[in-house]
């Protein structure tokens, strides 16, 4: 079976990336930094008013996933000893509520959004 697509309603039919750019869709690079007490659900982190995307990179031995209804950003990383359900692919679990991940100081990555 494939997986499907749905297309972003804002770029109509003309998926390129200028057509983007000139309906007003931005495109950020930067880096964010975690705090030193790290919170459950994730870190506050909001970059465009109406967020697409956010695709960062692995650091540090976690990897992270950006909540966009919430605007936060989610610490994960691998624990093979986890319970998980048997529609989780994989055994990443969230960081522990308070851990201190302020070393992740760097954390590469690009945005999609709409002010």
């Amino acid at each position: 079976m494939a997986a499907s697509i749905t297309w972003n309603p804002s770029l109509n039919t003309n998926l390129t990336l200028n057509s983007g750019l000139s309906k007003g869709l931005k495109v950020g690079f930067g880096t964010f930094a975690m705090d030193s007490e790290y919170a459950t659900g994730g870190e506050s982190l909001t970059i465009f008013n109406n967020t697409e995307c956010v695709l960062a990179q692995p650091r540090g031995g976690y990897v992270f996933d950006y909540d966009i209804t919430n605007s936060k950003m989610k610490a994960l990383y691998c624990d093979n000893n986890a319970t998980v359900a048997a529609s989780t692919p994989t055994n990443f679990v969230e960081v522990a509520s308070s851990a201190d991940l302020s070393a992740l100081s760097d954390v590469p990555f690009v945005a999609f959004g709409w002010d």
